[in-house]
C-alpha cells in the first residue's frame, strides 16, 4: 500500500527519520530501486535524531540556526503530533528531552533560538529541564498540565495568534499516534488546526469537552482522520456541531 502511494503521488525524493533500526536499509533499497533518491537523517538515539531533523528544517531556511523551536517529552506521543502542524506552518523544529533534565542534542540546537515552545501536557519535563531551557534563551513559552486534550486546544489557539488559520479543524484519536502523525503535515499543509480527542466521547475528557465547547462556530469545516473505531459516530456528530451549531 506505501508502495502504490509513492508511486501514485509520483515521489522522485524520500526523507527516512531515524536509522536502520527504525527504518531498515531493504526500505531505502526498495526505494532507491523504484527510482527515489532517498536522504536518512538520524543519530544514535532519539534525541539525536530529533536534532538532525531541526538542522535540516534550518538549512531550507535562513541557515542560521531557527530562531524558534518546540520542546517535547521524549518518552511520551502526543506532544510531538500536538507540535506538528504548528512547527510546519511556523518552521520551528521539534526537539525531544527526557524528563529529568534537557538533553544535549536539544540544548545545543534550542541554544540559539529566540524563542523555546514547551508542549507537555502531563508535565513530564521538570523544574530542571524548564530551569535548563529558561538559561539558554530569554522567551520560554510553556503549555502544561491538564492533559494532551487541554493541551492541543491551548495550542491551537496560540497558533492562532500566530498565523492566519483556514477555518478548517482537523481531528484524530489522542490515546494513539499514526492518524496524527499522518495529519500533522496535512494540517500544516492546509493551514489547518490538528485537535485529539478521546475515541469514544469528546465529553470523555474535560478539557478536550471544554476546549469544544468554546469552538462551536469557530470553524468552516472538520476533516476527521481514521474510522469509527478511531473516532466513533458519537464524536462525529460531536464535532459536527462545530461547524452546524444547534439552533
Amino acid at each position: 500500500m506505501t508502495a502504490a502511494a509513492i508511486s501514485d503521488l509520483g515521489v522522485g525524493h524520500a526523507v527516512l527519520l531515524g536509522g536502520e533500526a527504525a527504518i531498515a536499509a531493504e526500505v531505502a533499497d526498495a526505494l532507491v530501486a523504484a527510482g527515489v533518491t532517498v536522504e536518512r537523517l538520524a543519530g544514535d538515539s532519539r534525541f539525536e535524531t530529533a536534532a538532525a531533523i531541526a538542522d535540516r528544517v534550518t538549512a531550507l531556511g535562513s541557515g542560521d540556526g531557527p530562531s524558534r523551536v518546540v520542546v517535547a517529552p521524549a518518552t511520551t506521543f502526543p506532544d510531538a503530533l500536538i507540535a506538528a502542524g504548528p512547527g510546519g506552518m511556523l518552521g520551528m523544529p521539534i526537539l525531544l528531552t527526557a524528563g529529568d533534565g534537557l538533553h544535549p542534542a536539544a540544548e545545543a540546537v534550542a541554544a540559539g533560538a529566540d524563542e523555546v515552545v514547551v508542549v507537555d501536557g502531563d508535565s513530564v519535563l521538570s523544574s530542571t529541564t524548564l530551569a535548563d531551557l529558561d538559561a539558554l534563551t530569554g522567551t520560554v513559552t510553556a503549555f502544561r498540565g491538564g492533559g494532551r486534550y487541554a493541551v492541543a486546544g491551548e495550542v491551537i489557539d496560540w497558533l492562532a495568534a500566530q498565523v492566519p488559520l483556514s477555518g478548517e479543524l482537523v481531528v484524530a484519536r489522542g490515546d494513539d499516534y499514526p492518524d496524527a502523525l499522518a495529519g500533522g503535515p496535512l494540517a500544516a499543509s492546509r493551514s489547518a488546526a490538528l485537535m485529539l480527542v478521546p475515541p469514544g466521547s469528546i465529553d470523555a475528557d474535560p478539557g478536550a469537552g471544554a476546549w469544544f465547547d468554546g469552538a462551536v462556530g469557530r470553524f468552516d469545516a472538520v476533516t476527521v482522520l481514521g474510522g469509527l473505531a478511531a473516532v466513533g459516530s458519537y464524536s462525529q456528530w460531536q464535532l459536527e456541531q462545530l461547524v452546524t451549531p444547534n439552533s
